[in-house]
């Protein structure tokens, strides 16, 4: 593909994408700086809260509630167990 994959991601340059297997099928979505940084401090164990302030501090227009779409259809959660 001449250093160009699927979808026209430049495999040339740095670039953050989420990677997840829901059901074994791989499915990777690039993600915008924004992104990255938002759900990166999900998995880091921070609170939704925290995580959409720090983003939207630096970008008011940042797209939060798409960007929790794509994390949730991305099957990017798991379910809470409460025994």
């Amino acid at each position: 593909r001449h250093g160009r994959p699927q979808g026209g991601t430049d495999a040339n340059r740095p670039q953050a994408m989420l990677v997840t297997r829901p059901l074994l099928q791989v499915e990777v979505h690039p993600l915008t700086p924004d992104q990255h940084a938002f759900l990166s401090m999900l998995v880091a164990g921070n609170t939704f809260g925290e995580a959409a302030g720090v983003v939207l501090a630096k970008d008011a227009q940042f797209d939060l509630s798409g960007t929790f779409a794509l994390a949730l259809t991305a099957g990017l959660f798991l379910p809470l167990e409460v025994e």
